[in-house]
């Protein structure tokens, strides 16, 4: 067997094991617990053959092609592993291999209660169909693995459609992701048109041919395509709605690797064949980054409902991978090669680092949701003297989130606020100043992001029960640590290990942007040492001294005042017993936020009391947070269009001559635009 034969078996059995599971339930629909453990197994072992053909993708750096039949003579199913693809695959099988490891545990709650081989059988052909989006090699193929994997995602996500309010989060994101596709398929469309070409490897030479103005159109086209998927401002409508009504183990593939599925897109069809393309794109994907950023960090901080919350983060994290493309596309454009190589390189780092602690995050969600069946942060507390494991790892999951040393977070945002320091030392003004907002913007989101995990872990697993499920909560099934463990310990690895995976890293950028043909030539081997030294910081490094500070600071206080006297006795509060009532609660924690940006966030409060004599005796308080797009963009959209609807319904008389009319008026204005 030759060493390219034995990429492409890896990547065949890893396609083997997945089909399975999606159609060999139907041998085991009447055996729901067989039939769980069968779709998971093949699913875990598929992803796990996913994952070791990326690798060897990436050390080899020889691609992995398959050709498979040709169903027309414009239609063939080619299958095709790069570089940049084995990226996104080592991603995507990493994540779901995880994923189906918790979902051992994590389904259990749904036996008797909803088609287990069904929803079994839908994960697999999600994480097959994403795994084919990044590896196809022709138009056809990639949008109908592109549409599958919409819909297997829709029908995933409104799993318990019994409810009205997953009914109509699930019409959101479908009518979403199909307004992304139709522009996905208008570029595809036009990319034919002027290239001559359907397979996606001879796209580069062939754009080369085309016009600029058919180039910023194809950009405009592929921004709203892959932007609606990615959950970019304004178009993330979708992202907060359907990532909390998903089944936990589902909502990590989403946020941890689909939303990913629309960066490839556009590095793929934009990036790539059209060398980084035109200067102003960098500039449009970067205020598309900070507004997604901003937006994305500032709604979310003040949400209630934890896998709401992870939601938001995901549109938060997305501007910022949108933000350093941006710079990468500058620097690369002003031939800062090494510089723009490194921005490319905190891009390709952040996304790993933001699939494993995001979906370790939903995870961890899922574990709470198990244990105590509620998401809503107030009624949460003490979960930490409960779930001890779960705890730990979404501790470790907001360390890394919150970008603090030596967790994996911290390198990737280092690497960004590295390179948008190079921009603000630009000779030309409008760049210089550029890096400025950048690097205010980063430091805000960072802030607001450290607010939001002290939300989230101090108030759903510190202090007292807030509600009888709480004081009611049980550890989570083994399965389900097993598979937190795994990400946990990636944070650390990733963390820890951030010098080296950096250094290969960047390497891979390198050879994607020159030896990949996005530039198109080739230069001598770069290093970084022209980046003043970017990894001599180190997360390890910081970590330690951070350790050693705290040691330092208990030994002086141990010194200077000596051992203190330990007394247990019940906490004063002025005469009164302590209660969870009077404790913290997401939403009081979050309402300041509200007050300072109520001009960004409006919302509005409710306040009721019942009253027994002179005192309240019960105090109800409500309060909403208004989704501004919704009510300014949205909703007035979507009233134009049920009013445009009603006026066409006029016409549908239910008269055969005035439908004979149409057609007729059709078909002479088809022969015109024919003639």
């Amino acid at each position: 067997m030759s060493l390219s034969m034995f990429g492409e078996d890896l990547l065949l059995l890893a396609f083997t094991f997945l089909f399975l599971g999606s159609v060999g339930v139907i041998f085991w629909s009447k055996k729901q617990q067989f039939a769980r453990w069968i779709t998971l197994f093949t699913g875990g072992l598929g992803s796990l053959f996913a994952l070791l053909s990326s690798l060897w993708v990436l050390t080899t750096q020889r691609s992995i092609y398959i050709e498979g039949w040709n169903i027309t003579p414009n239609l063939n199913m080619l299958i095709r592993m790069d570089q940049l693809s084995a990226i996104f695959v080592l991603v995507i099988s990493l994540i779901s291999f995880v994923s189906f490891i918790y979902g051992f545990g994590y389904t259990q709650k749904f036996i008797g209660k909803k088609r287990l081989d069904f929803m079994g059988a839908l994960a697999n052909s999600f994480v097959l169909m994403m795994i084919a989006v990044v590896t196809a090699d022709h138009f056809i193929t990639f949008l109908i693995a592109w549409e599958s994997m919409s819909i297997l995602s829709y029908l995933l996500v409104v799993t318990e459609y019994e409810y009205t309010p997953v009914q109509r989060a699930g019409y959101v994101y479908l009518v979403m992701t199909h307004i992304g596709t139709f522009f996905i398929i208008l570029g595809f469309f036009y990319l034919y048109r002027w290239t001559g070409t359907q397979q996606i490897s001879l796209l580069y030479e062939q754009a080369k041919q085309i016009s600029d103005f058919y180039k910023n159109l194809l950009f405009f086209l592929f921004i709203i395509g892959f932007g609606t998927k990615a959950g970019i401002f304004p178009l993330h409508v979708w992202l907060p709605r359907a990532h909390p009504i998903a089944p936990s183990h589902i909502s990590a593939l989403m946020s941890g690797i689909m939303i990913k599925t629309a960066l490839y897109g556009i590095l793929r069809f934009l990036i790539q064949d059209f060398s980084f393309g035109e200067t102003w794109w960098a500039w449009v994907i970067i205020i598309l980054g900070i507004l997604s950023a901003i937006y994305g960090v500032l709604f979310g901080v003040v949400e209630k409902d934890i896998k709401r919350y992870l939601a938001y983060s995901s549109s938060e994290n997305m501007g910022l991978m949108w933000m350093i493309l941006g710079v990468s596309m500058l620097l690369i454009q002003q031939q800062e090669w090494v510089w723009g190589i490194f921005a490319f390189t905190a891009l390709l780092f952040h996304l790993l680092n933001h699939a494993v602690f995001k979906s370790l995050l939903f995870l961890g969600a899922g574990s709470i949701d198990y244990s105590i069946h509620t998401k809503n942060m107030n009624h949460m507390g003490g979960l930490i003297h409960r779930m001890p494991w779960t705890s730990v790892m979404v501790l470790i999951g907001v360390m890394g989130m919150a970008a603090i040393p030596p967790f994996n977070g911290f390198i990737s945002e280092w690497m960004m606020l590295k390179s948008f320091i190079y921009l603000m030392s630009n000779s030309q003004t409008l760049y210089a100043l550029v890096g400025l907002v950048l690097l205010a913007v980063l430091g805000m989101v960072g802030a607001l992001t450290v607010a939001g995990v002290v939300n989230l872990f101090g108030l759903s697993f510190l202090g007292r029960p807030r509600s009888s499920h709480a004081k009611e909560a049980q550890e989570v099934p083994l399965s389900m640590r097993w598979a937190m463990g795994i990400l946990a310990s990636l944070i650390l690895i990733l963390g820890l290990g951030s010098k080296w995976i950096g250094q290969w890293l960047f390497l891979h950028a390198q050879s994607l942007i020159f030896n990949g043909s996005i530039i198109g030539s080739k230069l001598p081997v770069l290093t970084l040492k022209d980046t003043a030294h970017s990894f001599t910081i180190q997360p390890l490094s910081l970590g330690v001294l951070l350790l050693i500070g705290l040691l330092l600071g208990y030994g002086l206080i141990h010194f200077f005042f000596h051992r203190p006297t330990v007394r247990i006795s019940p906490t004063w509060g002025c005469g009164i017993q302590l209660d969870e009532k009077m404790e913290y609660t997401a939403s009081s924690f979050t309402h300041p936020f509200l007050y300072i940006f109520k001009k960004v966030i409006p919302s509005s409060q409710m306040v009721q009391h019942s009253r027994e004599g002179y005192f309240p005796h019960h105090v109800h308080y409500k309060l909403l947070v208004k989704q501004m797009l919704d009510v300014m963009i949205y909703r007035p959209i979507l009233q134009g269009l049920l009013w445009l609807a009603s006026k066409i319904k006029k016409i549908q008389n239910g008269n055969i001559q005035t439908y004979l009319t149409f057609m007729f008026v059709t078909l002479i204005l088809f022969l015109l635009f024919v003639k």
